[in-house]
């Protein structure tokens, strides 16, 4: 379920809740993006985030066909147990730290 979407430097971010309510963070790719057609492999090698990608594809919680590129909280150190002890506000951080790397690079090739 998407608990927040919001817009930072220009892309359209999501929050939502992935296994156990870890707090999963996600960057919308515009079409014309340079990363738009990589691999998730080849994203991971490009991005700087929490745990590394994890996820790129469709969010079929907001019914459209927009590529998305995410990570997730729920590695470990970010558990105890089966309980996460990352926050909301620590995913939404490192997802608009994401959004600028998105944002910088499809700049640059403007």
């Amino acid at each position: 379920m998407i608990v927040r979407e919001w817009w930072f430097m220009g892309m359209r971010c999501a929050l939502r809740h992935g296994a156990f309510w870890c707090p999963c963070g996600y960057v919308m790719l515009p079409e014309e993006h340079p990363w738009h057609y990589l691999k998730e492999s080849e994203l991971d090698e490009l991005i700087n985030v929490h745990g590394g990608v994890t996820f790129l594809g469709k969010l079929h919680e907001l019914s459209d066909d927009s590529r998305w590129v995410g990570f997730d909280m729920a590695h470990a150190g970010d558990m105890v147990g089966m309980v996460p002890i990352r926050t909301d506000e620590e995913c939404i951080e490192e997802t608009e730290r994401l959004a600028e790397q998105v944002a910088l690079t499809g700049r640059e090739t403007k």
